[in-house]
């Protein structure tokens, strides 16, 4: 009635059966990223709790982890969760890192 409208940024499609107007806005570049100090030993993978199981770099995360030998070592629920796990030597994972400015 009033006309309202909600925005939001997605990390992947909706569902063909939400009423929504869907554009896409950007494409991230994702890519595996690992601590950068230079730990030899193996890393385990960082991935997502099984809520976020069908956005598209969880998927990835999960068929790698079934494919090799490698165990997530952290589940998390939150991209910027991962990043920061990442950059503190928890482990590796599949993600967009932010580009950072000049």
């Amino acid at each position: 009635m009033r006309r309202d409208a909600d925005i939001a940024l997605r990390l992947a499609q909706p569902q063909r059966e939400q009423r929504v107007i869907a554009r896409r806005v950007c494409t991230l570049d994702y890519a595996v990223y690992g601590p950068s100090h230079g730990s030899r030993r193996p890393l385990p993978w960082i991935t997502y709790e099984e809520g976020l199981a069908a956005l598209p770099h969880v998927v990835w995360i999960d068929k790698a982890i079934k494919s090799g030998t490698d165990q997530p070592g952290l589940t998390v629920n939150d991209s910027e969760v991962a990043l920061h796990a990442i950059r503190a030597g928890v482990g590796k994972s599949f993600a967009a890192m932010r580009h950072r400015r000049s």
